[in-house]
C-alpha cells in the first residue's frame, strides 16, 4: 500500500468530500456534506456559517493533510441572488495554500 502525497489528488479528495452527500457512499453512510441540501432550505447568514463549519470539520475527518484554514475561509449568503459563496483555504502538506471556491444556487447547479 502506498500512500498518495500528490498535492493534486489531495484537493480531489477535498471536492470529493465537499460535493458528496451523507449517505452516497457505501459502506461509509456519514461521508460528505449537506451542501446540496441546504440548497432546498431558505438560506441566511447563520445557515452559512454551519456549512463552513461542518465543511472544515469534514475535511479534517476524512482528509487529514489538508488543513482549512478557517480564518481564510468563508461562507457568504447573497440574499438577492439567494446563492451561498463558499471559500475554503486549503493548507497542504508542504504548506501551499490553495484556495477552492465553490458558488452555488438552484437545485444543484454549479454556476
Amino acid at each position: 500500500i502506498t500512500e498518495v502525497t500528490d498535492e493534486t489528488s489531495l484537493i480531489q479528495n477535498v471536492y470529493s468530500i465537499l460535493l458528496t452527500n451523507p449517505g452516497e457512499r457505501l459502506f461509509n453512510q456519514h461521508f460528505g456534506t449537506g451542501i446540496e441540501q441546504r440548497l432546498f432550505k431558505i438560506g441566511s447568514r447563520e445557515e452559512g456559517i454551519t456549512l463552513l463549519q461542518e465543511c472544515i470539520q469534514k475535511v479534517h475527518q476524512y482528509e487529514p493533510r489538508v488543513y482549512i484554514d478557517g480564518e481564510q475561509s468563508l461562507c457568504e449568503f447573497d440574499n438577492s441572488e439567494n446563492l451561498y459563496y463558499l471559500l475554503l483555504c486549503c493548507v497542504l502538506p508542504s504548506t501551499r495554500t490553495e484556495m477552492i471556491r465553490l458558488p452555488f444556487k438552484n437545485r444543484g447547479k454549479v454556476v
